[in-house]
């Protein structure tokens, strides 16, 4: 028998049951937040992973921690820290350009607001509507966030322990990153060509940090043009580019491999140009100034526009990592080890038709894997890729060892703000979903009788806490 035949055959020996039920010991709560309606949803994780129970999430009414940044959270962020850790803190980034930290208080479903910080605090009207996500490093002393409006990346120093410290280290705009002084030959050549490409022109989207924190992977958009920038952040006052690399697609999925040595980034969008691929960096190659680029690309197919987006190590031990389509309602496969497309998982039955899944997390054992569903009316990113059939909410997937995986339920996230969909005159054809021969209407619409009511929530930002590996 062939590894992939083996490794779907003891899955399903197993029945995908190694997560337990809504009967057994929790590792761990799920947070999703509704950029749409200022709200994070909160899931146990073990009612989330049994497939015949209906989860129960405990609703946060992010207005209640005050400021106008309230409505429209985009990311969620945790520190290294067990959930149920009393230093355990969340990062809420607000597209406005602020962020809450708070306790998240694991186990009770109340997190609480220790202090508000203005992230994007040099960026006005529109610009100042940019922050897009912030995540602290394996050490809990940093916090790295990106700011498409300003253009900048900005760093905090995090001191939890020492009395809840948080301090802006500064903003630092891609056009000023200067090259570190020790890269030299072919990795230096490399920078140039990648500056000369415009990567410093651009705006970062996401951000990571390496292991060992001395190392900062940075994802660009420079007009719909992507790019990578590895920065050396051994100083996080004076953060200096040791890599640079120009894509055609835009990425935001950047994870760590379970080893420690390595890091995958994804670049795509929801344009049919773009090429849909996954790079993988090895840290020790940044100080290396005969390499540069990814030590390994592997190509993602695209069906109707793609968009890679989630991103996440699956399974027990996290031996495979998932890329999750946003439009293409597939899951690519991906072996770390040899970095090769070893499957695919389709997202899309009968029951949930193109659920535009967005990012990806994964359970306190990794056997089960949540997805956010974007909704009928998506609010960023994906605007204009409307359908009154899709449902926002979390997905669930089952797996054992992470090579393939079942859609066990999908749980809704329902606003009860809704906006009306009637048939549409106007024969369009696009391949990004089905349903674009319905168009938002109001009671003046000629098929106003024939309408689709459509939940307005906008599920994005998923993260995972979990009570045995922390925020990682």
């Amino acid at each position: 028998m062939n590894m992939k035949k083996k490794l779907t055959a003891i899955a399903a020996a197993l029945g995908l049951a190694t997560a337990g039920t809504a009967s057994a010991f929790s590792l761990g709560e799920v947070w999703v937040g509704d950029q749409q309606d200022g709200k994070i949803y909160i899931f146990d994780q073990s009612e989330l992973n049994d497939p015949s129970f209906d989860a129960v999430e405990d609703t946060i009414d992010l207005t209640t921690f005050g400021g106008v940044e309230s409505t429209r959270m985009h990311l969620i962020g945790f520190s290294n820290h067990s959930g149920l850790d009393p230093n355990s803190r969340g990062m809420l980034a607000y597209l406005v350009g602020a962020m809450d930290i708070v306790k998240t208080n694991g186990g009770t479903h109340a997190p609480t607001l220790v202090t508000k910080l203005d992230v994007s605090n040099a960026a006005t009207g529109a610009a100042k509507n940019s922050l897009h996500m912030c995540g602290g490093n394996p050490q809990n002393t940093l916090i790295g966030c990106s700011s498409i409006g300003n253009k900048e990346l900005v760093l905090f120093s995090m001191d939890i322990e020492g009395g809840d410290n948080y301090t802006r280290i500064g903003g630092f705009p891609l056009s000023g990153l200067a090259i570190n002084s020790s890269v030299k030959g072919k990795a230096k050549k490399a920078i140039n060509a990648a500056i000369d490409g415009g990567i410093l022109n651009g705006a970062p989207i996401c951000n990571n940090f390496n292991t060992t924190s001395d190392l900062m992977y940075v994802t660009t958009n420079n007009g719909g043009v992507g790019g990578v920038l590895v920065l050396d952040i051994t100083n996080p006052a004076n953060p200096t580019i040791r890599d640079a690399f120009n894509t055609t697609g835009v990425g935001c999925g950047l994870v760590n491999t379970q080893h420690g040595e390595a890091m995958w980034t994804n670049t795509g969008s929801k344009s049919t140009s773009d090429d849909e691929k996954a790079h993988m960096w090895n840290f020790a190659d940044a100080y290396d100034n005969r390499k540069s680029g990814p030590a390994a690309t592997v190509d993602l197919p695209e069906i109707g526009g793609g968009d890679v987006h989630g991103a996440q190590l699956a399974g027990l031990g996290g031996h495979f990592l998932w890329e999750l389509m946003r439009l293409d309602d597939k899951i690519y496969v991906i072996e770390p080890l040899t970095a090769k497309l070893v499957n695919t998982i389709d997202i899309e039955t009968a029951e949930v038709l193109n659920p535009a899944g967005d990012v990806l997390d994964r359970s306190a054992l990794g056997t089960r894997m949540y997805a956010s569903l974007r909704g009928a009316i998506p609010t960023t990113a994906i605007t204009g890729i409307n359908d009154p059939t899709r449902t926002p909410g979390v997905m669930v997937i089952g797996t054992v060892f992470g090579y393939d995986g079942v859609q066990l339920k999908t749980e809704d996230i329902l606003s009860g703000n809704t906006q009306a969909f009637c048939p549409s005159d106007t024969d369009e054809t696009d391949p990004n979903h089905d349903h674009d021969d319905f168009e938002q209407c109001d009671n003046t619409h000629p098929h106003w009788e024939e309408r689709i009511e459509a939940d307005t929530a906008d599920p994005h930002g998923l993260k995972s806490l979990n009570y045995t590996t922390g925020g990682f």
